[in-house]
């Protein structure tokens, strides 16, 4: 049985101090520059869009594809707006709980290495990197297209978890990048 997938799910969270309070929703997009997001979901992507989020508080940049079947997605939450919204104490504390939350998941492939993780800490919980980096956090979700065929539903979750980490810990890598250049 051969399984077609046309959907890679990614998502990522991570945590950096930077006066991310100081970025303006505007700016939050170039933090990951439009064509950094078509290189990562390997299409053309519309400008980026941005929001307001909660649970935790931040500021959200959006990507989506031409088609629409693809999309980046991520928010930063700096300790000022975790703490504003009064439910949780700070980034640290959000990455703590979402640790304890997942520590009996039975997902492979969760650890991060010093080498491989972005950040002060992080967690892969599967879908998501939670990455902590001086008192902020960045939540990232991509949805990615493929033509990948798979043998089988094991082979397939297996492959699409790694490549939406990998994809992850990247665009954490020139976000955490680009809110460092921003602090000096």
């Amino acid at each position: 049985m051969f399984i077609n997938t046309h959907m890679l799910l990614v998502t990522f969270a991570i945590a950096t101090l930077t006066s991310v309070s100081s970025i303006h929703a505007a700016d939050i997009c170039s933090l990951l520059r439009e064509d950094q997001a078509a290189w990562l979901l390997e299409t053309e992507v519309q400008p980026g869009k941005t929001t307001q989020g909660m649970l935790p508080a931040g500021k959200i940049c959006t990507y989506r594809s031409r088609e629409g079947d693809a999309s980046l997605k991520y928010k930063i939450s700096s300790n000022r707006d975790i703490t504003e919204e009064g439910l949780f104490d700070s980034a640290a504390d959000i990455i703590n709980r979402q640790r304890k939350a997942r520590h009996n998941a039975s997902i492979p492939d969760t650890t991060l290495t010093d080498k491989n993780r972005p950040g002060d800490d992080a967690l892969w919980d599967g879908t998501s990197l939670w990455v902590l980096s001086d008192h902020t956090l960045l939540l990232i979700t991509v949805i990615h297209h493929t033509e990948q065929t798979f043998a089988d539903m094991d082979e397939m979750k297996k492959t699409l978890r790694l490549e939406r980490r990998k994809r992850s810990i990247e665009a954490a890598q020139i976000i955490l990048e680009r809110l460092n250049q921003q602090k000096k």
